[in-house]
């Protein structure tokens, strides 16, 4: 039982014994202006029940007000992290289009990397590590199938950056990952913009 529930039962008690006390203790007696004892407990009773009325309408009030902050602030944090785990799928996607047309070992990691920066920012565990195993999934796949000849390739500056977020993951194929970062030769972004262009 709760703290508080004792000392709400405890000051009951303490007015009910207050209460019946004073009933056997005082004879029925008229006072000057007509009223007696047990006018005057029934006025405080009626007062108490009044403010413990006032008391439940409040807080019910201020209950449903909490409870709709909480739910509205849950939901607006699973829409962000929506948002996040689509940004992630959607990244990853796009590194496909690079392996079907002309296999840039560079934009297909930056994908994969940016699609794990964006799951950074997801709060919801169970999401987050939806997403992640799926991109980390399709790191491994790429990792497996990348040309060997082309040799692995990331893009000039981005080594550091993309270690230290990998220190945060905890998944099973970040150390090949890892690894393949770590002998990918730097090089400048390709200057064809879009897929397919000249």
């Amino acid at each position: 039982m709760k703290k508080e529930h004792i000392y709400f039962y405890l000051v009951l008690a303490t007015f009910i014994v207050s209460f019946v006390s004073l009933g056997f203790s005082l004879p029925r007696v008229e006072w000057r202006n007509g009223m007696d004892y047990l006018g005057v407990i029934v006025g405080i009773l009626a007062v108490l029940v009044t403010i413990l009325i006032g008391l439940q309408l409040y807080n019910y009030i201020f209950a449903r007000e909490n409870l709709k902050q909480i739910i509205d602030g849950e939901v607006l944090k699973m829409i962000r992290d929506y948002e996040h785990v689509t940004a992630a799928h959607d990244k990853v996607h796009d590194g496909y289009d690079y392996i079907v047309t002309r296999f840039i070992n560079e934009k297909i990691t930056d994908a994969i990397m940016t699609s794990i920066m964006e799951l950074e920012q997801c709060e919801n565990p169970a999401m987050k590590s939806n997403c992640l195993d799926y991109v980390m999934k399709e790191s491994h796949s790429f990792i497996e199938h990348y040309r060997r000849e082309d040799g692995p390739r990331i893009y000039v500056g981005k080594r550091t950056e993309y270690l230290y977020f990998l220190k945060k993951v905890d998944h099973m194929y970040v150390p090949e990952l890892v690894e393949y970062i770590e002998a990918a030769t730097e090089v400048k972004p390709h200057m064809m913009k879009s897929v397919g262009g000249e």
